[in-house]
């Protein structure tokens, strides 16, 4: 079922290239400490997820507090996910288990849905242009 959430669900962006990867989203409302209530603006989105799927070496979680433009976790947490654990699992020597694929098939993948995915690409894009912009040079 983890698998699911990568492959159909609400983390496809924690596909990773050449591995498998499973994991669960989430999306949490914070609470006011003015109004002792839930926040309709303040949200956490989170991904917690593992690879290779048949034989894990890595777990990751992500938790992002407050993301800005889009909050839920499988839009602010889980390309985060997919960026650490691709860079992590080559270094420890994990063999691919499944094809590599090229950028544009990646691409096609996320683009199924045009107007949907144009516009969480666009977010995604800030996201990346605002963590960039707070990295030290």
């Amino acid at each position: 079922m983890l698998e699911g959430v990568t492959l159909n669900g609400t983390a496809r962006k924690a596909q990773l290239n050449g591995y498998t990867a499973a994991g669960k989203t989430g999306t949490a409302q914070k609470i006011d400490p003015k109004t002792k209530t839930y926040s309709r603006t303040k949200y956490v989105g989170s991904f917690v997820g593992f690879a290779p799927v048949e034989n894990p070496a890595i777990v990751i979680i992500v938790v992002i507090d407050e993301p800005t433009g889009s909050y839920h976790g499988g839009d602010v947490a889980a390309p985060v996910f997919r960026e650490i654990a691709e860079q992590i699992l080559p270094d420890l020597g994990i063999a691919p288990d499944t094809e590599i694929k090229s950028p544009p098939e990646l691409f096609a993948q996320v683009t199924q849905h045009s107007e949907v995915s144009a516009k969480m690409l666009e977010e995604q894009a800030q996201v990346e242009e605002s963590r960039q912009a707070t990295l030290p040079n």
